[in-house]
C-alpha cells in the first residue's frame, strides 16, 4: 500500500481513538442523565412518563451501537506500527489537534470525518486537507510518511 495512505490511516486512527474516547464519555453521561430524568419523572409525576423511556432507550442503544461500530472500524483499518512510528504518529497528531482546535470544528464532526477518511482513504480527505492547508504540518507529514 502507498506510504501516504498508510500514514493517513495511522494518523487518522490515532486521532480517531483520542476523539472516540471523549465522545464515548460524553454519550455515556448524556445517556445516564436522560435515563435518570425519565426514571425521576416516572416516579414523581406519573407512570405515563415511562412511555418516554422507550424512545430514549432506543436512541441510547443506537448511539452506543454507532460508537462501538466506529471503534471496530478504527481498530480494523489501523496499520500495525513500530514503536518509532507510534511515537512519531502521536507527536504529529498532537500538532494536528492543535491546528484543528484553532479552526473550532466540533469533536464529533472531526471524529466523523476522520473515521470516513480512514475507512476509505482519499487524497482530498479531511486529514489530507488539514495537512495541506498547514505549512508546518506538510513537512512533518513528509517526515512521518518516510517512516512508513
Amino acid at each position: 500500500m502507498n506510504s501516504n495512505l498508510l500514514t493517513i490511516r495511522a494518523v487518522g486512527a490515532e486521532l480517531a481513538n483520542r476523539l472516540w474516547r471523549r465522545v464515548l464519555i460524553l454519550a455515556i453521561i448524556i445517556s445516564a442523565l436522560l435515563i435518570g430524568l425519565v426514571i425521576l419523572l416516572e416516579t414523581t409525576v406519573s407512570v405515563w412518563w415511562l412511555l418516554l423511556g422507550f424512545p430514549v432507550i432506543i436512541a441510547v442503544s443506537v448511539a452506543l451501537g454507532i460508537l462501538f461500530i466506529s471503534k471496530q472500524i478504527i481498530r480494523t483499518v489501523s496499520p500495525v506500527k513500530s514503536t518509532e512510528q507510534r511515537q512519531a504518529t502521536k507527536q504529529f497528531v498532537d500538532k494536528l489537534q492543535s491546528v484543528s482546535e484553532v479552526f473550532g470544528t466540533p469533536k464529533f464532526m472531526i471524529l466523523y470525518n476522520v473515521i470516513r477518511d480512514i475507512a476509505a482513504p482519499r487524497k482530498d480527505g479531511y486529514v489530507a486537507t488539514m495537512i495541506n492547508n498547514s505549512t508546518s504540518l506538510t513537512s512533518d507529514f513528509k517526515q512521518l510518511s518516510k517512516l512508513f
